[in-house]
């Protein structure tokens, strides 16, 4: 009994998931995918200052590891002092010439 009372006092702590499944684009491999779209991220708001920390994510194949050389998992994300999220990824994405997977 005082385990399960034990248990019920933890509380849950659910970590936001911001990866999103992409299509490299068409024009470069998968490396240079990765490679530029972690460059990119660091610099892209046009107004870093505003934001505490940021971080990059990016590796290739879907869910389940497959699709390797065509899709990605990545994300592109800025931490404020309030505890907020602002997500670049798409923005990053779509300058690359990427797209979101349907």
């Amino acid at each position: 009994m005082l385990a399960k009372l034990a248990l019920f006092l933890v509380p849950f702590v659910a970590a936001a998931d911001y990866r999103l499944l992409v299509n490299k684009p068409s024009c470069v491999n998968m490396n240079e995918f990765q490679q530029t779209f972690t460059k990119l991220c660091p610099v892209f708001p046009a107004n870093p200052s505003q934001f505490t920390s940021n971080g990059v994510y990016f590796h290739p194949g879907d869910y389940s590891g497959k699709n390797n050389a065509t899709e990605a998992l990545v994300y592109c994300v800025f931490h404020k002092s309030d505890g907020s999220t602002v997500q670049y990824t798409t923005d990053v994405l779509y300058v690359l010439g990427g797209s979101l997977v349907n």
